[in-house]
C-alpha cells in the first residue's frame, strides 16, 4: 500500500504540470510567425519542440522521485520487512514511479493533440479552455483521495475491475514485479503498464507530429474576441437595463470582457473553484461512507444534511475568495493611465460596478445551483428558506471581501509576498471553517421552525445592514490605488502638515 501511494502521487504531480502548461505543450502561432522566417526547416522545428518536451517531463519526474526513491525502500526496510534491501528495490521504485509519470503525462499530451485534430483550428481553443479547467479540477478533487488510495488496497477495498482500468494500479505492478512480487494479478497489470506507455508515447508522437504539420494551434486574435457573440449581446442588455449608469456599465463590461481574454486568470479562478468542489467531494465521500457503515444512522445522515446546506456558503467562500485575488492581479499595466485620467467624480460609481460584478461572477451563479445540494436529500419544501440564509450569508461575505476595497480591477500593479503565507493561510482556514461549516448548524437550527428562521434571517439582516453601513462610510472616499506598494517598516505620524 505504501509503495502504491509512492506510484500515485508522482502522477498526480505530473498531470498536474501537464495540464498547468496545457497551453504550452504544442506550438502556438507566435512560435511559427518567429521561427518561419528563420533557416529552419519543420522537421527541426518539431524534433526541437518534442525534444524539449520529453526533457522537460523527464527532468520534472526525476525530481519528484529523487527522493522518496532513496528514502522509501529504506523506511521499508525492517527487521519485519519479508526480504532484505537490495539495489532492487531502489531501482523498482525509480523505475515504476518515473514511467508512471511520464505515462500520465503523455497521456494528456496525446488527448490534446487528438481534439486538436477532430475539432479542428477554429472549435479547439474554444473547448481547450473548458478541457483545461475539467483536468484542474478533477486532479484537484481526486488530490485528497490519493492519500487514501493505499489505506483502500490495504484492507482490499479495490476490486480487480478497478485494477484493470486505473493506470495507478498498472504501475505499482511494474514496481512489485521488480521487487520479486510475481503473485496474479500483478503480471497482468504491469503488462498493461509497459502496453499503456507505449501506446501513449506512440499516439503523441503521431498526433503532434500531424498536429504540428497541419495547423498553428491558436489564433491571438480568436483569443480577443468573445467567444459567442449572441450571449454578449443579452448580456449587454441586461446590464445596461440593471445598472443604469453608463460608468458602472463600462466597468461592469471591462471586468467581463477583461476575464473573458485572460487565460491566466480564469485558470488562477479555476484553481479555487477546484479546491472548493475538492472539500466538497471529500466531505460527501465521508458522510456516505458513514451512512454506508450503518454505524449511527441518525448521527451520519445528519452530517449529510449539513453537508449538503454547506455546500453553497462552501463554493461561495472560494468562489468569492478567488475573484478578490483574480481582480488584484493586473492585466497591462501600461494602459491604467485611462482610468487616472477619467477617475474624477466617477470613484463610487466605479466601485458600485465592483460591487455589482462580484454580485453576478459569484453571487448569482451559487444561488443558481444551491438547490442541486439540497433537493436529493430535502426536497421542496426547505428550499425557500435555504436559499434566503444563503444568500444573506453571501451578500455578507462579499462586504467583507469589499472592506477597504479601493481598485479598479485588473489595473493596479500586484505585490506578492506582502504577508506571511503561514499565518494567512490560518486565518482563511478558519473564516472557511466558520464560514461555511460553523454557520450551517445554525441554519439547521433556524429550519426547525418558522419563528427561528425569522430570527435567524433577521439577524443576519442585521448584521449585513451595519457591515454594509460601515463599509459604506469610507466608500470612494480614498484615492483609487493603481500602484501597490510594500508596507512600512516604520509609519509615521503624519504631523509635518
Amino acid at each position: 500500500s505504501d509503495r502504491l501511494l509512492f506510484v500515485a502521487f508522482p502522477m498526480l504531480v505530473v498531470s498536474f504540470v501537464a495540464a498547468i502548461e496545457w497551453q504550452s505543450l504544442f506550438p502556438t502561432e507566435r512560435d511559427y510567425r518567429n521561427l518561419m522566417p528563420l533557416p529552419v526547416s519543420r522537421m527541426q522545428m518539431f524534433l526541437a519542440k518534442l525534444t524539449a518536451l520529453m526533457l522537460f517531463v523527464l527532468l520534472f519526474a526525476a525530481a519528484v522521485n529523487f527522493f522518496p526513491t532513496f528514502l522509501v525502500p529504506m523506511v521499508q526496510a525492517s527487521s519485519l520487512a519479508l526480504e532484505p534491501l537490495r539495489i532492487k528495490h531502489f531501482f523498482g521504485h525509480f523505475l515504476a514511479a518515473s514511467a508512471g509519470a511520464l505515462f500520465a503525462f503523455l497521456a494528456l499530451v496525446a488527448l490534446q493533440g487528438a481534439l486538436m485534430n477532430v475539432l479542428g483550428r477554429r472549435l479547439f481553443p474554444r473547448v481547450s479552455l473548458l478541457v483545461q479547467s475539467v483536468l484542474l479540477l478533477g486532479l484537484l478533487t481526486a488530490l485528497p483521495h490519493v492519500i487514501t488510495v493505499g489505506d483502500l488496497y490495504r484492507r482490499g477495498g479495490i476490486s480487480r475491475e478497478v485494477m484493470d482500468w486505473m493506470p495507478v494500479f498498472w504501475f505499482h505492478a511494474v514496481y512489485e514485479m521488480w521487487i520479486g512480487r510475481t503473485v496474479s494479478p500483478m503480471p497482468e497489470l504491469a503488462g498493461r503498464a509497459w502496453m499503456g506507455l507505449g501506446v501513449a508515447a506512440a499516439g503523441t508522437v503521431l498526433l503532434y507530429g500531424v498536429s504540428y504539420i497541419r495547423q498553428a494551434m491558436v489564433q491571438a486574435e480568436a483569443e480577443n474576441r468573445l467567444p459567442y457573440p449572441v450571449v454578449e449581446a443579452v448580456l449587454r442588455r441586461v446590464f445596461r437595463w440593471w445598472l443604469r449608469s453608463e460608468k458602472r456599465f463600462a466597468i461592469v463590461s471591462f471586468v467581463f470582457k477583461t476575464l473573458s481574454r485572460s487565460r491566466q486568470h480564469k485558470l488562477l479562478l479555476t484553481a479555487y473553484l477546484g479546491i472548493g468542489l475538492a472539500v466538497l467531494v471529500n466531505l460527501w465521500v465521508l458522510d456516505w461512507l458513514r451512512v454506508s457503515a450503518g454505524r449511527r444512522m441518525d448521527l451520519a445522515q445528519e452530517e449529510l444534511v449539513h453537508t449538503a446546506l454547506s455546500a453553497p456558503l462552501v463554493m461561495a467562500f472560494f468562489f468569492v475568495s478567488g475573484l478578490r485575488l483574480v481582480f488584484t492581479i493586473p492585466i497591462t499595466l501600461q494602459a491604467n493611465w485611462v482610468f487616472r485620467l477619467l477617475e474624477g467624480e466617477s470613484r463610487v460609481e466605479w466601485l458600485d460596478a465592483v460591487e455589482s460584478a462580484f454580485y453576478v461572477l459569484a453571487v448569482l451563479p451559487v444561488l443558481l445551483v444551491a438547490p442541486l445540494f439540497q433537493l436529493p436529500l430535502m426536497g421542496w419544501y426547505l428550499l425557500p428558506g435555504h436559499v434566503a440564509i444563503c444568500t444573506l450569508l453571501m451578500l455578507i461575505l462579499v462586504e467583507l471581501m469589499l472592506w477597504e476595497w479601493q481598485k479598479v480591477p485588473f489595473v493596479c500593479s500586484y505585490l506578492p509576498g506582502r504577508r506571511n503565507v503561514a499565518l494567512t493561510f490560518i486565518l482563511y482556514w478558519f473564516g472557511f471553517s466558520l464560514y461555511g461549516l460553523a454557520m450551517t448548524r445554525f441554519e439547521v437550527w433556524g429550519l426547525r421552525s418558522l419563528p427561528r428562521w425569522l430570527v435567524l434571517a433577521g439577524l443576519l439582516l442585521a448584521v449585513l445592514a451595519k457591515v454594509r453601513e460601515l463599509r459604506r462610510e469610507m466608500w470612494g472616499a480614498l484615492p483609487l490605488k493603481y500602484e501597490e506598494e510594500a508596507e512600512r517598516t516604520v509609519e509615521t505620524l503624519g504631523l509635518a502638515g
